[in-house]
């Protein structure tokens, strides 16, 4: 019986199932769990969504399975955080309150400094420059991440990456003396890490042109729909056309030049895949932090300092947990290399909140630096496997360990 799980299923019928599991929480969760049964089946739709991509670990190549991974715990998450905020209305018995779970996706990234109005209604002729720029743009990043992947690709080699982990190995540079890293797995790492924001970024521009063809034909379909005197079906079509220009028009980018941050804080809160933030903050910082403030221990005044701290490694241990599930689902290998990289920032954040370098190019340059030598803790674990994770048009997947 345990030889015949999990069961086989075609990459597409796995997919399938993945989709089934969202589609039906979506579905489930337009009005308030009404009952005890209710909860429960949305806590186990949950369960089995996020680890899914768990039991079908090593199943498919990882290119292909990090798709369904990384929706899993992304959507995962943010139905925990749907979960957690309805018991807190309910709590709080301020249901109006109360929102589906499908309108939360991309509502909690509100750009307040964009100028937009509520009301905001964009033309088709902007409509269609926001499109074209959005090619351009996503053309011009697609050149530089090939290139660089090529580059990567052409002087990495599976079998000059050292086998232990990199903290382990600085540890070991104090006993032994022996350096725990080269110049060349440096520069290789920093090189994966533009990949990887590149990827992220172009991924993201995709959801951004799909929206805004979307609007584009609402606008031209439905040109002059109001929110009089119309039918359930129109009211729905407004709905979805302010759903796209929030997304579009009012919705904060996933990175804001993250090279120009001048502490931890601008970097991880403000200028780094902002898309997270919600999850890290909802799920890490907010429980313990509050969990700390209504214990007795941390009751006094003098100790608000250590609850923020201890709230923000709350933060980075969420980040460290999705990022170790990512390695897991997608490699079939748990190092906890890369939960310990974001732990190790967590500290570093702290420290760097008590030191408060006001001097913003001297914040830079160290940020920098401490970012360039910490990541091969979170690189090095894609360069040992025998599979490229990001996709390319020019490169193989399967390396060559020679």
């Amino acid at each position: 019986m345990a030889d015949n799980f999990p069961p086989e299923l075609s990459f597409d019928n796995y997919k399938l199932l993945s989709d089934l599991l969202l589609i039906s929480f979506i579905l489930l969760s337009f009005h308030s769990p009404r009952s005890l049964l209710h909860l429960i089946i949305l806590i186990i739709i949950i369960i089995c969504f996020i680890i899914q991509p768990i039991i079908y670990k090593g199943k498919y190549s990882a290119i292909v399975h990090s798709r369904v991974s990384s929706f899993a715990i992304t959507f995962g998450f943010k139905m925990c955080i749907w979960l957690k905020n309805f018991v807190n209305i309910t709590h709080n018995t301020t249901v109006s309150d109360f929102q589906p779970f499908l309108y939360t996706l991309f509502y909690w990234r509100k750009n307040v400094t964009s100028g937009k109005k509520d009301d905001f209604q964009p033309t088709n002729k902007l409509i269609i420059k926001n499109i074209l720029e959005r090619i351009v743009f996503m053309f011009i990043k697609w050149i530089i991440y090939e290139g660089c992947f090529i580059l990567v690709d052409m002087y990495s080699n599976i079998n000059e990456i050292p086998p232990s982990p990199y903290f382990f190995r600085i540890f070991d540079m104090f006993i032994s003396g022996k350096s725990p890293i080269t110049i060349k797995l440096l520069l290789l790492c920093s090189l994966y890490m533009v990949l990887v924001y590149f990827i992220m970024s172009l991924t993201y521009d995709q959801f951004l042109l799909i929206t805004g063809i979307i609007l584009l034909f609402l606008n031209i379909i439905f040109p002059f729909l109001s929110d009089t005197n119309i039918t359930f079906f129109k009211r729905k079509i407004i709905t979805i056309r302010r759903w796209c220009i929030s997304f579009l028009f009012d919705t904060q980018y996933i990175f804001n030049s993250p090279w120009l941050s001048t502490s931890p804080r601008e970097f991880w809160s403000y200028r780094w895949n902002t898309f997270y933030n919600e999850i890290w903050k909802e799920l890490g910082y907010i429980p313990l932090h509050n969990y700390l403030i209504t214990s007795h221990s941390f009751s006094s005044n003098n100790k608000k300092k250590l609850i923020k701290m201890m709230g923000v490694l709350g933060a980075f241990f969420i980040s460290g947990i999705l990022h170790e599930y990512l390695l897991w689902t997608e490699t079939n290998k748990l190092t906890l290399e890369q939960f310990n990289f974001f732990l190790f920032h967590g500290i570093i954040f702290i420290i760097w909140e008590f030191i408060s370098i006001k001097n913003d190019f001297k914040g830079r340059i160290i940020l920098f630096l401490i970012l360039f030598f910490s990541l091969p803790s979170m690189i090095e674990p894609y360069l040992r496997y025998e599979q490229w994770i990001i996709p390319s048009y020019f490169i193989n997947i399967n390396r060559i360990s020679s």
